[in-house]
C-alpha cells in the first residue's frame, strides 16, 4: 500500500481532500486524526500525554498507547525519556496490513 508523507505540505482544504481519498490515517492525537474520524476512515492513533477515552476519535480506531504512569499528564514535552512512549513500528504495520487486506 502506498504511503505518502504530506506533513506540513497541505492547506486545510487539501488535507480534507487527501484524507477523504485515503483508506486509512496513521496519526497522533491531532486535528487530522479527528478529521479522518469524521470522514469515517480507518484510524491508527498514537496517544502519549492525552487519554483516548477523553479525546479519542469517534467510531472505531486502533489506539496505540503505552501503559505508563505519565499518561494523561497533558504536558507538551516529556520531562522524562521518550522511551516509555515507544511503540513498535512492526506492530502498527502488521495491524494496517491485516485490516487493509481484509477491506480489499
Amino acid at each position: 500500500f502506498p504511503v505518502i508523507n504530506y506533513c506540513g505540505k497541505t492547506t486545510m482544504q487539501g488535507l480534507f481532500e487527501l484524507l477523504n481519498a485515503s483508506s486509512a490515517c496513521v496519526c497522533n492525537d491531532s486535528g487530522p486524526l479527528h478529521i479522518a474520524s469524521m470522514l469515517s476512515k480507518k484510524i491508527y492513533a498514537f496517544y502519549g500525554s492525552t487519554r483516548p477515552e477523553l479525546t479519542g476519535p469517534w467510531g472505531q480506531a486502533r489506539v496505540y498507547q503505552t501503559m505508563d504512569k505519565c499518561l494523561g499528564c497533558l504536558k507538551r514535552e516529556c520531562p522524562y525519556s521518550l522511551e516509555c512512549h515507544m511503540i513498535s513500528p512492526e506492530l502498527v504495520a502488521n495491524d494496517i496490513l491485516e485490516d487493509l487486506t481484509t477491506i480489499s
